[in-house]
C-alpha cells in the first residue's frame, strides 16, 4: 500500500492530560500556497470565472479598472469568509482561507481597500480564530493558513492598533505553547504575534514580554516534556531579532556596568546564541524525525543574525544625534563608535566571531552543494560586519527606475520578515502602503508616482516585457557584440590564411 504524503502523515504524542492523541504533520517546506490549484476554488461560490480571468481582461483597460476590481473582489471574499464558521468540509474552508490571504497581501493596495480592512477586520479575525481554537477538527493547514492570515492583517491595519494585538493574543499564545500542534503551526502563530507587535502594537512592555517569550523558547530545550523543534526555535529567534529592532540600542546591546540607565539588557543572549552556533545536531523535532540539515543552519543562521543585530546595536552606543545623522566611512566608524574591548562580554564576542568566520568557510560532505553555498554567503556578510564593522547594502528595484536602497541590519531583518509574510504581494504593498513607508523611511509618493506605474496593462506589454522593441533591440546588439568579439579573437587566423 502506498503511503500517504509526508504532510498528511500523522504520529502519536501525549497531550497535557497524557494520553495518546494523532497529530498530523506539516512539512518545514509548507508554504500557504502549497499544492493550491486554482481551478479547485471554482467550488466556491463566487464569480471565480471573472476573477481569475481578470488579468487577460484588463489588458487594455487602465489602472484605476484594475484597482477597483480587486477591490471588489477583496470585499466579497471578506465577505465570504464569514461562512468559513458555518463550512463542515476542512478542504473548502482551507481554499477559502487561502484565497483571503493572496487577497489580502496582493490586492488591497490603496487607500480605499486599507478603510475596508479597517472596518471588517473583527470579521476576519473571529473566522481565523474559529479555525485555530477548533484543534480537533481544523487540520493543522487550515491553521497556519489562519495565522498567515492574521500576520498580513496587521500589515494592512497599520500602527496604532493594540485592539487588535489584544484580540489575537490569548488564542495564538495558547498555540505557540501547545506541544501537541504542528511546528509550522506553532511558528506561524509565534511569528502572527512578533508581527502584530511590530506593526500595530504600541506598548512597549508588551514588545519586552514577547521578547522574554522568544529568548525562552530558544533557552529551554525540552519544554512540558517534549524537545523544542529546531525550526521553532528558529522562528523565536527570528522574531527576537525583528523586535529588537525596535528597542533602544542601550536596551539590547549595553553593558550596565559601562552604561549608565539601561536597566534590562538583552546582551545575555550572547551565551544562547554561541550554544546555537554550535550546535552539532538535534535528537528529536515534535513529529518524531530527527533533525535535517536544513533545520540545523536556519537555526545557525538566525542565531547568527542576533549576534550581528546585538553588535550593531552595541557599536551605535559610540555615537551621538549628530553623527548618526551622516554617513562616516570605517576609520571614523571604528574610532568613534561603541567597542566590546574592556567588557564582560569582550570574550564570548571573540568566540562568536571565530566561530561565524569559521562557518563562513565551512566545506561539509553532510550539506548539498546549494545548501553550502547558501550558508557561505550569509556567514560571509556576519563576518564582515563582526571583523570589520562593514554595513550590508540591499537595493529593492521596482517598476520603472525607482528604488530603495537599504545599508543597515535594523532595516534588512524587517524587510526580510515582511517579505516573508507578504509572499507574492511584497512589492506592491512595499510601492503602497503608508505604514511600510513609515518603517522603513521612505517617501510612498516617490515610488508611487515612478516611471510606468501608471501605464495600462498593454501598455506594459508592449514597452516594459521581454517581447517590447526595446527588449528586442537589446538582444540584436548583444549578438552584434557578440558577433564582433568572436571575430576579433580569431582575426590573426583568418589573418594568416590572408
Amino acid at each position: 500500500m502506498p503511503r500517504s504524503k509526508r504532510e498528511n502523515r500523522k504520529v502519536k504524542k501525549n497531550d497535557d492530560a497524557g494520553t495518546d492523541v494523532d497529530v498530523d504533520i506539516l512539512s518545514d517546506t509548507h508554504t500557504i500556497d502549497s499544492s493550491q490549484t486554482m481551478t479547485s476554488l471554482s467550488s466556491i461560490d463566487l464569480d471565480f470565472e471573472n476573477y481569475l480571468g481578470e488579468a487577460d481582461q484588463t489588458l487594455e483597460e487602465p489602472e484605476s479598472t484594475t484597482s477597483n476590481k480587486h477591490l471588489k473582489t477583496l470585499h466579497e471574499i471578506i465577505n465570504l469568509s464569514s461562512d468559513i464558521t458555518f463550512e463542515k468540509r476542512s478542504s473548502k474552508r482551507e481554499l477559502l482561507l487561502k484565497l483571503l490571504f493572496k487577497s489580502l497581501s496582493q490586492h488591497c493596495y490603496i487607500p480605499e481597500g486599507y478603510e475596508l480592512v479597517q472596518s471588517s477586520y473583527e470579521t476576519i479575525v473571529s473566522s481565523c480564530l474559529y479555525v485555530i481554537d477548533r484543534n480537533s477538527s481544523s487540520s493543522p493547514a487550515e491553521q497556519y493558513a489562519a495565522c498567515r492570515i492574521l500576520e498580513v492583517t496587521s500589515i494592512c491595519l497599520g500602527s496604532h492598533n493594540d485592539d487588535y494585538c489584544e484580540l489575537i493574543d490569548g488564542s495564538l499564545l495558547k498555540v505557540v505553547k501547545a506541544t501537541g500542534r504542528s511546528a509550522k503551526v506553532r511558528c506561524a502563530a509565534l511569528r502572527a504575534k512578533c508581527c502584530a507587535a511590530f506593526v500595530c502594537g504600541s506598548d512597549e512592555s508588551h514588545t519586552q514580554s514577547l521578547l522574554d517569550l522568544c529568548e525562552a523558547v530558544v533557552k529551554n530545550i525540552k519544554f512540558r516534556g517534549e524537545v523544542v523543534p529546531a525550526i521553532f526555535r528558529a522562528t523565536a529567534l527570528e522574531c527576537w531579532a525583528l523586535l529588537g529592532t525596535t528597542i533602544p540600542a542601550d536596551s539590547i546591546a549595553a553593558d550596565d556596568c559601562n552604561y549608565v540607565g539601561c536597566t534590562s539588557s538583552r546582551v545575555t543572549m550572547l551565551n544562547v546564541l554561541k550554544q546555537c552556533l554550535d550546535s552539532k545536531s538535534m535528537t528529536s523535532v515534535d513529529d518524531g524525525r530527527g533533525c535535517d540539515g536544513a533545520s540545523l543552519m536556519n537555526l545557525r543562521n538566525t542565531a547568527a543574525m542576533c549576534v550581528v543585530i546585538i553588535h550593531e546595536a552595541r557599536l551605535s552606543l559610540g555615537l551621538n544625534a549628530d553623527e548618526c545623522d551622516h554617513e562616516l566611512n570605517i576609520t571614523e566608524r571604528r574610532f568613534h563608535q561603541g567597542t566590546w574591548e574592556g567588557s564582560d562580554w569582550e570574550e564570548v564576542i571573540d568566540e562568536v566571531t571565530q566561530r561565524i568566520s569559521d562557518l563562513s568557510v565551512e566545506s561539509s560532505h553532510r550539506i548539498s552543494k546549494k545548501a553550502k553555498k547558501q550558508q557561505r554567503s550569509q556567514f560571509r556578510e556576519y563576518a564582515s560586519m563582526l571583523l570589520e564593522n562593514e554595513f550590508p547594502s540591499e537595493t529593492i528595484q521596482f517598476r520603472g527606475s525607482s528604488s530603495i536602497s537599504l545599508n543597515s541590519w535594523m532595516d534588512i531583518i524587517p524587510l526580510n520578515f515582511l517579505r516573508h509574510c507578504l509572499q507574492g504581494g511584497f512589492q506592491i504593498q512595499l510601492m503602497m502602503n503608508p505604514t511600510l513607508h513609515n518603517v522603513f523611511d521612505v517617501n510612498g509618493s516617490t515610488l508611487s508616482n515612478s516611471s510606468g506605474a501608471n501605464l495600462s496593462q498593454l501598455e506594459k506589454r508592449l514597452f516594459m516585457s521581454k517581447t517590447s522593441d526595446a527588449a528586442k533591440k537589446a538582444d540584436r546588439d548583444m549578438n552584434r557584440n557578440r558577433r564582433n568579439r568572436m571575430n576579433a579573437k580569431h582575426h590573426f587566423i583568418t589573418a594568416d590564411c590572408d
